[in-house]
């Protein structure tokens, strides 16, 4: 690892160069660094040709050059990486006789531990176990492959939260300083690790290490290997859509001979989900982006564009401007730093992967089967007639959506564009998918019909993760919000998961996401069926499954039967289809308690989580046909979202949150 990188991986506060590397000794490790470098030009005939190291397209353009090596750009998922490059064989041997990392380990290491270890390795062991609390890993075994010199390891054993903890190092000189630790060390690269080398790991950490790997895909796949079903990996390394990185190219200190690949966002997301892994979160919480432009160009490195807006903030306002613009970077995933968490997914069995699959496969069928023959009617049925309620809903989520840092919305189960049409007066971008051929049929003709483009609607599952980008849309796939409207009915509980983790990988840092659901408490006001269902099922058989004998699961039975008496059990009729296909309550509709959902949303990742209900009804719906207009006004009168009356007189209440 070069100074460079560590000065750059503090995640909160700011490690200055000089505490890294005292004055009194850069000069010494410039010229060790440069004696690296020279050797390695000695055998640059010797470098191959590769692909993109991320998605193993082989259509790069050129980027830039550096020291004399070239470095390309895919042109697919925008990838920076040295082309050619050292073999495996060439960069063995260029760290094992590394006059940079033994000048470090004699001068510069013992020079600067206090500093790295209170900046730099303590954050990151924070930022890790936090990680660890919020997914789920508890006094696991730890593995760290490029460990360096073993400062993040020392502490992850001193903490008391892991039974074990593992420093992977290849390098002599620091695997020699791990092992001086007292460290369990591997002194290998992490390929060549067998399963049996190692006590299983609950969690692998890489810190600025990726981009330093000849195979990168290989050390990913080999990492899904060891990792044991549901353990995490955390990864830091440089974003190379970062600020600095694309300002400064071939001047920033993150471009250097050791970094070999840059990876961004997507791209590294990409690769994890090719090798298996489910990608939690992935941030860029850098802080020195502007503060390198700012010394490049005060030592006459580099020189600004002309452009106003970096003058000011970069040099004549840095002191007012410079942190501020540096918080909007990491926010946004523009920071040259980079963090990423991602899961294995938990152990199943290859017939019960079987069974998920054949599952989904039925439930789906069933839902397509169901909408099939409704996508020209469904619209006017449930927003135009004049029986249908007024489309409260809506407003309520155009309300949310019409902000001006929103202008990418996707509508995950769009329907036959039920709601998408309402939002088309927004200044915004607009996609959707859905499940049921018919319904994409009809949302793209009547957004077509808008002035939105065809494509921009397409055939998917919210639980597929790959459905929320859009065929043939490269680039860039997080939306500034999604939407869910009308499908969490028909996920099964055992999919809820799957689809809030869909929804909050679909939207940036921030990014907005509203689901709808139809409200379960609104059962206790309904004095119907669904009262019935609900008090017998629910609250009374749920709290006394275990009834203490026989006579008094006699009891229970008999009573809830008794009830039924109390409640209009033929209310209210159930939905049937329109020719033969299976009707809207003849497959899974489910209701949601919104305590319940709020919570499941916030275990999702989802901040500032509001539960917004509408639909009210102003008496209990068996009511309703005894005076049904006035039963309406009165109903529409009572509309809003916050009133806590919702919980049980609304049918249905929308999630509204941010990802955190």
């Amino acid at each position: 690892m070069t100074a460079d990188s560590e000065s750059k991986a503090n995640p909160t506060g700011k490690l200055s160069e000089k505490e890294l590397c005292p004055d009194a000794l850069l000069k010494g490790q410039e010229a060790a660094f440069e004696n690296d470098i020279n050797r390695l030009r000695t055998r640059q005939d010797e470098f191959v040709q590769v692909a993109c190291p991320a998605c193993g397209s082989q259509d790069p353009t050129f980027e830039l050059n550096k020291f004399g090596f070239r470095y390309d750009r895919c042109n697919h998922c925008r990838t920076i990486f040295l082309n050619p490059r050292p073999t495996p064989e060439i960069m063995a041997d260029y760290y094992a006789n590394s006059e940079n990392y033994r000048y470090w380990k004699e001068y510069i290491f013992p020079a600067s531990e206090a500093a790295r270890k209170e900046k730099l390795h303590q954050p990151w062991l924070t930022r890790v176990l936090n990680f660890c609390r919020q997914y789920g890993i508890r006094n696991g075994n730890l593995m760290e492959f490029g460990s360096g010199f073993g400062t993040f390891c020392d502490l992850a054993q001193a903490c008391g939260e892991f039974n074990a903890v593992i420093a992977v190092e290849p390098t002599p000189e620091m695997a020699e300083a791990c092992k001086e630790r007292g460290l369990t060390v591997i002194s290998k690269r992490i390929e060549e690790i067998g399963s049996g080398d190692v006590p299983v790991p609950d969690l692998i950490v890489a810190f600025e290490v990726i981009e330093h790997l000849f195979d990168p895909e290989s050390v990913l796949a080999k990492c899904h290997q060891l990792l044991r079903p549901g353990g995490l990996i955390v990864l830091s390394c440089p974003n190379g859509m970062g600020f600095d990185i694309s300002v400064l190219k071939e001047k920033s200190l993150a471009i250097d001979v050791e970094h070999v690949n840059l990876f961004n966002p997507e791209s590294l997301e990409m690769m994890l989900q090719a090798k298996g892994f489910d990608v939690l979160d992935i941030s860029t919480p850098g802080r020195l982006d502007v503060e390198f432009v700012r010394d490049a160009v005060h030592k006459g490195e580099f020189e600004l564009p002309d452009v106003d807006f970096l003058k000011q903030v970069v040099c004549d306002d840095f002191e007012s401007l410079g942190w501020a613009f540096q918080e909007f970077l990491s926010a946004n995933r523009l920071s040259s730093h980079m963090w990423v968490v991602a899961r294995k997914a938990p152990a199943d069995s290859d017939e019960d992967n079987k069974g998920h699959n054949a599952d989904r496969a039925m439930l789906e069928e069933s839902v397509r089967q169901c909408y099939s023959t409704w996508s020209k009617d469904y619209y006017k049925d449930y927003y135009q007639s004049d029986k249908a309620y007024p489309a409260v809903h809506t407003q309520i989520v155009r309300s949310y959506l019409d902000q001006p840092g929103i202008k990418r919305i996707l509508d995950a189960g769009c329907g036959p564009a039920s709601m998408l049409r309402d939002l088309s007066g927004l200044d915004a971008e607009l996609f959707g998918f859905d499940l049921t051929p018919g319904m994409v049929e009809e949302a793209r003709r009547v957004m077509n019909g808008l002035g939105h483009p065809a494509e921009n609607i397409w055939t998917g599952s919210v639980l597929d993760r790959n459905s929320f980008c859009a065929a043939g849309k490269e680039g860039r796939a997080k939306y500034d919000a999604a939407i869910c409207v009308g499908v969490l009915p028909h996920i099964p509980e055992t999919a809820e998961v799957a689809l809030l983790e869909n929804l909050y990988h679909a939207v940036d840092n921030d990014g907005l996401v509203m689901i709808e659901a139809r409200n379960e408490l609104f059962a206790l006001f309904t004095m119907n069926r669904y009262s019935h269902d609900y008090i017998a099922g629910e609250l009374i058989k749920r709290g006394g499954e275990n009834p203490s004998s026989a006579e008094a699961a006699a009891y229970l039975e008999d009573i809830t039967g008794a009830m039924k008496s109390h409640f209009r059990m033929d209310m209210p009729p159930i939905r049937k289809g329109k020719a033969g296909e299976p009707g809207y309550d003849e497959i899974i509709s489910r209701t949601h308690n919104p305590i319940v959902m709020k919570s499941k949303f916030e275990k999702a990742g989802f901040k500032d989580v509001e539960v917004l209900f509408y639909h009210y009804h102003c008496l209990p719906p068996i009511y309703e046909q005894q005076h049904p207009e006035l039963f309406r006004k009165l109903s529409v009168e009572m509309e809003d979202p916050l009133d806590w009356r919702g919980h049980f007189m609304a049918s249905a209440f929308i999630l509204a949150g941010k990802r955190a």
